[in-house]
């Protein structure tokens, strides 16, 4: 459901010095745009912005393609950014990699598998090898194998996101191989570096966004990506979203009105948040819980966009508990957020999904958190939810 702008005027060629939208969207609204096909071809490459054939090579002059399983993945149409920006407006799935015991050796039958479910209950946005992926316990050939297995499972009715980061070459490189097995758009993680300035950062998503065909999301999780530098970027016919998962909803507010680019603007701290943020403007909000209560999630986004608030409050307090979990350090931790994907990956486990163990620097739920989730999960089972979607 990407952030907040389903109730975002209709009249994008006339902006106006503020641009306050309320819900995500509103039900006397025209709908989302159709989802358009992408078809698999042979044709060369070609550079979105003007049309002309890159001979597969990027602007920056790296070799394009990647080669996997031994063939090189070439020859994707990308959707324009306009229609993919759309898709944005929904709720976006931060998908889980479900691990082998003992090997920790990634289950792509058990993604593919976890995926399809997913998109069978409504599920139609799908970040692959985020937070809730765990990005920074990947090797890049894991990565790129994962962006493909979500494409393979459902790619070609749903719209798939793959985590960058990293050294520009590498976030470059990436993209490239990312945008060769089918992907849509890349999503930049929050930068990491120790030092950093503004203009540096804005010349860093510039020449992501020089080097891709896909479109570009921005992550925001703290105060190192600034508004300026989201006010530049948004301008980039590349950027379709920023995501913003800091917990500061006037800010939140502010950056979205005075954004001078057309962006889709989602929650990053998913259903905790979903009101507040919705009601400032997001087009949608990020999931992890979704990954094993895809339906309850997806009610809660429906409620929120059609103005059915009481509908909406009483989603939420049935999440919120799973969420707060989700915040906590775990046992015999000091640090914040631990339970995290453990949460995700257990719920999945309950909820008949393969989420299995997570890898070093994470550890799984002790046996009182286990219980903690399968007592709210009962909780959650009891809300009465409705099966939706377009």
């Amino acid at each position: 459901m990407s952030h907040s702008d389903d109730d975002r005027p209709d009249a994008p060629s006339e902006r106006s010095s503020t641009r306050r939208r309320t819900s995500y969207r509103a039900a006397d609204q025209e709908p989302a745009t159709e989802r358009p096909t992408r078809r698999r071809t042979d044709r060369t490459p070609t550079d979105r912005k003007s049309g002309r054939t890159t001979n597969g090579r990027d602007p920056c002059g790296e070799q394009r393609g990647y080669t996997y399983n031994g063939r090189l993945r070439t020859g994707w149409y990308v959707m324009d950014t306009g229609s993919l920006r759309a898709q944005f407006r929904d709720v976006a799935f931060t998908t889980a990699v479900p691990f082998e015991e003992g090997s920790l050796a990634v289950r792509h039958d058990a993604l593919a598998q976890n995926l399809s479910a997913q998109f069978d209950a409504g599920a139609r946005l799908f970040v692959a090898c985020g937070n809730t992926g765990e990005y920074d316990s990947l090797t890049d050939e894991e990565r790129i194998a994962v962006v493909e297995t979500h494409v393979d499972a459902v790619g070609d009715d749903a719209t798939i996101v793959g985590g960058v980061g990293g050294s520009l070459r590498h976030a470059r490189r990436l993209a490239s191989a990312y945008e060769n097995v089918g992907a849509d758009a890349v999503m930049v993680m929050h930068p990491g570096h120790t030092y950093l300035h503004e203009a540096g950062l804005e010349t860093y998503y510039h020449r992501i966004c020089d080097a891709t065909d896909l479109g570009v999301v921005i992550y925001k999780r703290g105060p190192e990506v600034t508004r300026g530098v989201l006010d530049e970027l948004s301008e980039r016919e590349e950027v379709v979203a920023v995501k913003y998962a800091v917990d500061d909803v006037e800010a939140f507010s502010r950056a979205l009105e005075g954004s001078p680019g057309e962006v889709a603007w989602i929650n990053g701290i998913a259903e905790r948040y979903a009101l507040s943020f919705g009601i400032e403007g997001a087009d949608g909000y990020t999931t992890g819980i979704g990954n094993f209560v895809p339906r309850a999630t997806l009610s809660l986004f429906e409620a929120i966009r059609d103005g059915h608030w009481e509908r909406a409050r009483e989603i939420q307090r049935s999440l919120r508990p799973l969420e707060t979990l989700r915040a906590e350090s775990g046992e015999g931790n000091a640090l914040p957020a631990a339970n995290n994907v453990p949460v995700v990956k257990y719920g999945m486990d309950r909820a008949g999904y393969v989420g299995g163990p997570v890898r070093p620097p994470l550890v799984d739920l002790s046996e009182a958190d286990r219980e903690r989730t399968r007592r709210l999960l009962e909780g959650i089972d009891a809300t009465p939810t409705e099966t939706v979607r377009r």
